[in-house]
Parts: structure tokens; sequence; C-alpha cells
């Protein structure tokens, strides 16, 4: 019996000797670890500290955000307003002006906002419209609205309101208007919205301070619609063209593909010439339907009567002006297809989301914000000419065919 004990007790001290051994190896190496590991951050720090600071970035050099390799591009592709045409801030003041001209000559809306000058300052783009609550405002990327950023009309909406109309801060995707849903919340995310916005703005502070009923929705699309008629109409640059002091040949509303808006745009900042740069030159594609709608055929468009043929379009061929037309055909007649194709653009759905996510497209984003935030001191809109017919030579003189 007494031995037993003995044995119990030995073997408990020769455990209790094992732990005991087990943690002061275990504290040495966590010292030592901890030791090491200060060691490796002060010569890290240090190595940091000597290194000169890195310099100013380039704001004409190009950000990636992914991996590309130009060996697998083929095909390069361009917009016209805000990429190969790039506008002086006069450009949003001649919308604005327009717009609440025929906002009151065709829809009747009150003469005093006639009165009414374009702030420059006032809107950015990107901002959400809730037509539902008649409110803009900022939200990230979680979509959540920044507190602090919303405002009815010009006058900003203090943050406890926002939370009891919203319920809290989150607007979930199904309220979003965009590529992902039909909401009430509209984002004015292309370069043309800044107008808008204001126009949006001061019509409805109008109406507040004068104890107009109106339905911000009404608002939203009456201004949208009309804004957009500039475009579609040539209104606006049929103007624009005719401030370049040069004859108009024939011009269009939207182009797509190695394409332009406007023969006389590119004559003015390209060159007589410019067609030579490029292999096929698509108008009146009317982004996004030309990525979303498949049933619109290419037409040839007839320069000498300023109007589309009527005949089929089976191929396609350098020299020609097609019409209209979409993706799915695009691509049965080029073989231009995913990532051979890296297009350019200024418009973060109808430029980039659609063609990248509906059809595997690489893309090019066209940011002028970031350009001023690189560099603040650069002037906004530069003379862009010469670099312009630099780069598109550049392009195309690869062997892309």
């Amino acid at each position: 019996m007494a031995a037993t004990i003995v044995r119990r007790c030995l073997s408990r001290a020769l455990k209790l000797q094992k732990v005991s051994r087990v943690f002061d190896y275990v504290k040495r190496s966590y010292v030592a670890s901890k030791m090491e590991m200060q060691d490796l951050y002060n010569q890290t720090k240090a190595a940091a500290e000597r290194q000169q600071p890195m310099p100013d970035q380039d704001p004409e050099a190009i950000f990636s955000n992914n991996e590309l390799s130009l060996s697998d591009v083929e095909v390069y592709g361009f917009d016209y307003d805000y990429t190969l045409a790039t506008y002086t801030p006069e450009l949003h003041s001649l919308i604005f002006n327009l717009g609440k001209e025929a906002l009151v000559r065709q829809l009747k809306y009150p003469k005093e906002i006639l009165d009414y000058e374009y702030d420059t300052d006032f809107a950015v783009r990107g901002l959400h419209f809730d037509t539902k609550k008649g409110l803009f405002m900022k939200i990230d990327q979680f979509h959540n609205i920044q507190l602090g950023t919303v405002y009815r009309g010009l006058q900003p909406v203090a943050d406890k309101e926002v939370i009891t109309l919203y319920e809290g801060t989150h607007i979930p995707m199904t309220n979003m208007n965009s590529f992902y849903g039909v909401g009430q919340m509209h984002q004015m995310i292309d370069l043309f919205a800044l107008p808008e916005v204001t126009l949006i703005s001061q019509i409805i502070s109008y109406f507040i301070e004068n104890n107009i009923c109106y339905d911000p929705e009404y608002v939203f699309y009456d201004i949208r619609n009309t804004v957009q008629s500039l475009h579609t109409s040539g209104v606006l640059h049929d103007t624009i063209m005719r401030g370049l002091a040069v004859s108009d040949n024939f011009h269009y509303n939207d182009l797509f593909f190695f394409a332009v808006v406007s023969d006389v745009g590119m004559k003015y900042m390209v060159g007589s010439d410019w067609r030579d740069l490029f292999d096929i030159v698509i108008v009146n594609a009317r982004k996004p339907k030309f990525f979303k709608e498949g049933y619109r055929p290419f037409r040839i468009y007839d320069e000498d009567k300023k109007a589309p043929e009527w005949g089929p379009v089976t191929s396609m061929r350098k020299g020609i002006v097609y019409h209209q037309g979409n993706h799915i055909e695009l691509q049965k007649m080029t073989g231009w297809y995913g990532p051979k194709v890296l297009y350019f653009g200024d418009h973060v759905y109808s430029d980039l989301a659609d063609p990248s996510l509906r059809y595997g497209w690489r893309t090019g984003a066209i940011i002028p914000e970031l350009e001023v935030s690189v560099c603040p001191e650069r002037h906004y809109c530069k003379d862009t000419r010469p670099a312009i017919r630099k780069n598109v030579q550049l392009t195309v003189n690869r062997e892309i065919m």
C-alpha cells in the first residue's frame, strides 16, 4: 500500500516537472519571438525611413486595379463624349440654360426659373436621387447613406430626419435603380448629369418656397427627359459645333466602337483624316441598349442623304459608317469577343459595367475627377488635340485584325 502511494506521488512529481519544463520552453520561445518580431519591425521601419518619399503621381498615367495583358488585346474601342472629346466647364452652363428654357417653353414650368444661373460648386457626380422622397444624397459602396450629404432642393436635411425617413441609413439593393435594380434611387453618374442635379435642386427649392404642390418623380423625369432630348435631337451638338467655327458635314447623338459623335468634332481634335485611324465606325448605337437588346440590326449610314439605308448588313468594312446595331451582331460579323476587346469610356454602367459583366470585355475608365485629385493645380480642360491624335495612332497602328 505504501509503495503504491510512493509510486503515485513520484508519477505526479514527474508530470509536474514535465509541465514546468514545457512552460519554461514556451515562455522562452514567446520572449524570443517577441524580441525577434520587435527587431524585425525596427529594421523594416528604419529601411522605410531611409527611402526617398514617393514623387507626386503623374495625372497622365494609367492606374490599374486589375491584371491586364495588352498582348491579349486585339481590338480597342472608344466612347466619344468625355473620352475622346473633352469639354470645357462652360458646357454644363450651356446644358443648364438650354434645359431650363425647354422646361418653360415646352412643359410650361414657371418663367421665374429662367432667372436661375448654373452653380458650378453645388453638384458632384455620383449622387443618388430618391424619386419618392425627393432627396439627393451620397451612398457608399455598402449602400449606406452618408449622413450630412442629404439635400431637399438646395437645403440640407438633418441627420435625425434622414434616419427617421429611411429607418436607419441602409438602402436595400431592391431600391437601387442601376445595373442590378429598378428601384427609386437613381444615380446621377454621367458627366452630363451635373446640370440635371442643379436644375432638379433649384426647381424643387422654388416649389417649396412658393408653396407649390409637386411630385418629385414628375420633376425628375421632366428634367431628365428634357436634358436627354437636347442630346437626341441634336440641339446640344449643333450648338457645340457652331462654337468650333467649322462647317458640320454630319453629326450623331451617340457613337460607339472606334467611333465618334461628330465628324466636325473629330476633325477639330484629330484632323480631316481621322477616319483612317479607325477600322469601324458605328453611329447612334444608343448605349446601353446596344448591349442589352439584340434585335436592332445594323444599317449603313448614307452620308450624302444623312439617313440610314434599308439594305441588310452582313459584314463590316473599314470606311463604311454603320448605324445602330447590337453587340450580338457585332461579335458575329467581326469575331471580336470577350478579353480580346479593350473599351474606353466614362460611364460606369453603359460604358464599363455592361460590356464587362455581360460580355467579358476589358474596360478602361476615363475619370476626369481623378486628374484633378492627383494634381489639383492642373487646369481641368487643357487642349488635348495633340494627345488624342498621338494616342489613337499608337493604338490603331498595332496589328489589331
